[in-house]
């Protein structure tokens, strides 16, 4: 069964989309005119309900740490999105909590008696 990933536009479901990603800090693609490049893959950090209009706020950069252009989208800003069940993970930290990392090396200097997985 070969079944291409295709964005979701229909409204109800983009928004629930959306949510889960606030709920569950998983990863989502978000399609955009708003954007540069308009199609990024992060997570929603707030939904914010002004007046008639809905308002999504993204994390500042995309899974590869790209800085986003622009954060805060309508909903109507937001021509599909393409949900993922794996977690967002910060670019920038994954490099530093590493079993390899400086700052987990620096960790086993200065407590030697913790056992060290490396």
């Amino acid at each position: 069964m070969d079944k291409s990933l295709e964005f979701c536009e229909e409204p109800a479901q983009v928004f629930s989309y959306l949510f889960a990603s606030k709920v569950n800090n998983s990863m989502i693609g978000v399609n955009s005119e708003k954007l540069d490049p308009p199609t990024c893959i992060a997570v929603v950090k707030e939904i914010v309900l002004d007046g008639h209009n809905l308002f999504v706020l993204l994390s500042p950069f995309d899974t590869s740490g790209q800085i986003l252009n622009c954060t805060l989208l309508r909903l109507s800003d937001i021509q599909g999105v393409l949900p993922f069940t794996s977690k967002f993970i910060n670019p920038f930290l994954k490099k530093i909590e590493g079993t390899d990392s400086w700052l987990q090396q620096l960790y086993f200097s200065m407590f030697p008696d913790e056992s060290n997985p490396t």
